[in-house]
């Protein structure tokens, strides 16, 4: 949870955490949010709540319409196309970027943001039962951009953002501030907690690190630059080996 207060005309940026289980249930989802917001509970009438939906994505589109209100009726019929999930179920929004006439047409082209309905209404569900009243849901590429922005991270110059989680990772390349691509990836850092428990065969024999040991040394040593210190990781694999592991 990410919370914002201003110093004068500087904003000042909060994260709040807390650790998710590794089951999905709604229960320990609500448990976690709860410990999370805790200490936010003052903040829950009088400022907007932005809620992050996973599995959503963003497409940049472009399309010729009769006119501008036939925008949504065209977006519609190009769902199945642009979206991995039933059209049926699919919630989007769209903003419009540039039009000009073409042809006794409109040359539109567009953002459409767009996620599964049914996952975003468990989303709110599970907020709404704890008494916090979203304002606002926005796919986790939008989220990423808008971050970046508000803390004055975003340059002129194409810039790959990256949030890596668990099981799943968000990409988005923004250029000139606009979003060119955006698309959410299942691989996270579990992948990489997992490589490094497999067998290991170093000069004092083979190691085998068990998930909580490799989760501990994933986290205390990342991803090591080519000019790191040589110290043996965990004590006893070198960090060429330890980088091996992780590179497929």
């Amino acid at each position: 949870a990410w919370t914002v207060t201003r110093r004068g005309h500087a904003p000042q940026w909060s994260c709040h955490q807390a650790l998710r289980s590794a089951s999905e249930t709604p229960d320990q989802l609500l448990a976690v949010l709860r410990r999370l917001l805790r200490p936010l509970a003052y903040l829950r009438y009088g400022v907007p709540v932005i809620v992050s939906v996973s599995g959503s994505h963003v497409r940049h589109l472009t399309l010729r319409v009769p006119s501008v209100p036939q925008i949504p009726n065209a977006i519609r019929d190009r769902l199945p196309e642009l979206f991995p999930f039933d059209s049926t179920r699919c919630q989007y929004q769209y903003r419009l970027l540039t039009q000009e006439p073409a042809d006794g047409q409109v040359a539109c082209s567009l953002h459409v943001a767009a996620c599964d309905s049914e996952l975003l209404r468990h989303a709110l569900e599970v907020f709404w039962r704890m008494g916090w009243i979203p304002s606002h849901a926005m796919p986790e590429a939008l989220a990423l951009v808008a971050l970046a922005k508000a803390q004055g991270q975003l340059p002129t110059e194409p810039v790959l953002l990256s949030e890596l989680g668990a099981k799943h990772s968000t990409l988005v390349i923004v250029a000139n501030g606009q979003i060119v691509f955006a698309r959410e990836v299942a691989f996270g850092s579990d992948a990489l907690t997992e490589a490094l428990t497999s067998q290991v065969s170093i000069e004092q024999g083979s190691v085998q690190w068990s998930w909580e040991e490799a989760e501990r040394l994933k986290c205390q040593t990342g991803i090591l630059l080519p000019d790191a210190a040589a110290h043996p990781v965990g004590g006893r694999v070198p960090p060429s080996t330890y980088m091996a592991m992780l590179q497929p």
